[in-house]
């Protein structure tokens, strides 16, 4: 959104779906039943727990043009 706001426009070859105006970001990691255990031990606040994940500035920045 920062760089939106900053003038900046997303890489056409970026978008994708049925209409061409959405922009997948790759999930970080899948959560299974063989490694279900694991992942709860990742969780540091109690109740608490994002099921998205987050990506860089750099990581960001590559989507626009």
């Amino acid at each position: 959104m920062v760089e939106l706001l900053q003038g900046k426009e997303i890489k056409q070859s970026e978008l994708q779906g049925e209409a061409g105006n959405t922009l997948y970001v790759p999930i970080p990691g899948v959560v299974t039943n063989q490694n279900l255990d694991e992942e709860l031990q990742k969780i540091d606040v109690e109740g608490e727990y994002v099921l998205d994940g987050i990506i860089s500035r750099k990581q960001a920045q590559a989507f626009f043009g």
